[in-house]
């Protein structure tokens, strides 16, 4: 009897799963299942999952990506940190406003001090152009004489008129550069008072493509609006 027994555990030992108590590997093959105690080189790329000696699955491992897909992971994760580049740069800059501004009024106080200075700059130009605009009246009339008289026109007073007219072309030169930046400073001005208004709705950090206009107050539903800056509510 002991003999029987000792018969039937080799037999059932030689017969067990080669795979007992190691692992199992699962691969797809062209929508057929194949299963392998090892992992074939030429199947390996094709992902597959490991099995326990119950047969669950314990582990899955990923096939390899084609170079396209692996070029579109790039550039998604490229995409990924120049959006978070932006995001921390816009909230830097929000973080800015809201330690410069306490308020709408704040904001348009800071924008009639800086064109009230550029437009006293621009009447000290006009002032001086228009005292340019009488000396050259004069020299010119005084070589107007001279030609009249039949008489050559001095060097002297040929060098004082070409020096006054630049001079006039500088002036208005100058006062267009201040008026162009008049215009800069208050189309500037009019998207930092409405990125102000943002922020009292979007947290720091949102950026343009992400605010909903209909949830921003009715003046602050455009950035182009001149009147809303000059009159802010306080």
């Amino acid at each position: 009897m002991l003999r029987i027994l000792l018969s039937l555990l080799l037999i059932m030992t030689c017969t067990a799963p080669a795979y007992a108590g190691g692992y199992l590997y699962r691969f797809k093959v062209e929508g057929r299942t194949v299963i392998k105690d090892y992992v074939p080189a030429e199947l390996a790329p094709l992902g597959y999952e490991v099995l326990d000696s119950r047969g669950m699955v314990i582990r899955t491992v990923a096939r390899e990506l084609t170079a396209s897909e692996i070029a579109e992971r790039e550039r998604r994760i490229a995409a990924e940190k120049a959006l978070e580049a932006r995001k921390e740069a816009r909230r830097k800059q929000d973080m800015d406003i809201l330690r410069q501004y306490t308020s709408a009024t704040d904001i348009s106080r800071s924008l009639k001090r800086k064109v009230d200075d550029m437009r006293s700059q621009i009447a000290q130009q006009e002032l001086l152009q228009q005292d340019l605009r009488n000396k050259l009246e004069q020299q010119q009339g005084r070589a107007a004489g001279h030609e009249r008289n039949g008489r050559e026109v001095p060097d002297s007073l040929r060098v004082d008129i070409e020096r006054l007219q630049k001079g006039l072309a500088d002036i208005d030169a100058g006062i267009a550069r201040r008026e162009a930046s008049i215009k800069v400073l208050e189309d500037d001005y009019e998207q930092l008072f409405f990125r102000f208004r943002v922020l009292h709705v979007y947290p720091p950090g949102t950026l343009e493509e992400d605010v909903d206009p209909q949830r921003l107050p009715a003046d602050a539903r455009s950035a182009g609006s001149a009147s809303a800056l000059q009159q802010p509510p306080q």
